[in-house]
């Protein structure tokens, strides 16, 4: 029924703003997403979002599926989106509209809470990846005197914590990544 297809709609709206929030995308960014505004009918704007999960964050829409990749999506679904019908291919057993809308908007729900699951992890762990490069940094610039500082890692000295800072950056960009990868190794275990 249409009041299910715009529930399925408004579902498929939030999810596509929460990817949006986490990707940082706005409409004049991404001017597809600004031609959602006001489609004519509950179809052509499911058509219009089905279409824009797609092509901006890799979901399979009528699979009910989030992609890591447009390969994997063109290889689940084929490389394009035919509007119009409610499609559902690949199924077993064909859903009627109600329960495919009652499905489809459970998935979108659930996919909202991963993105902002995920959203917070990246939070968590940009401030212990930080923390982690900010102690690198500490540890390696040694203060011999007023005005002296020297890098353990090279054994050179310069004027200012800052030039250390930038020496590490430039000459050790591959011990402060290590660092870095270190503090990010179990964001994923944490998912």
């Amino acid at each position: 029924s249409e009041a299910q297809l715009n529930a399925a709609c408004d579902s498929l709206d939030e999810l596509a703003s929460a990817l949006d929030d986490a990707k940082e995308l706005t409409a004049d960014v991404n001017p597809l997403r600004s031609r959602i505004v006001e489609p004519s009918n509950a179809m052509e704007r499911f058509d219009l979002l089905a279409r824009y999960l797609r092509e901006t964050h890799t979901v399979h829409v009528f699979g009910s599926r989030m992609c890591m990749s447009q390969d994997e999506l063109h290889n689940l679904c084929g490389p394009c989106y035919l509007p119009g019908e409610l499609k559902c291919l690949g199924m077993a057993r064909p859903l009627s509209s109600e329960e495919w809308c009652a499905d489809l908007t459970k998935s979108a729900q659930l996919a909202k809470e991963y993105v902002a699951k995920m959203g917070d992890l990246d939070r968590v762990y940009r401030a212990k990846a930080g923390e982690a490069v900010e102690a690198f940094y500490e540890e390696n610039t040694v203060e011999e005197g007023p005005g002296r500082f020297l890098c353990p890692l090279s054994g050179k000295r310069f004027k200012g914590k800052e030039f250390v800072r930038k020496h590490i950056d430039n000459k050790h960009s591959e011990q402060l990544a290590a660092v870095k990868e270190r503090a990010l190794q179990d964001k994923y275990l944490d998912a």
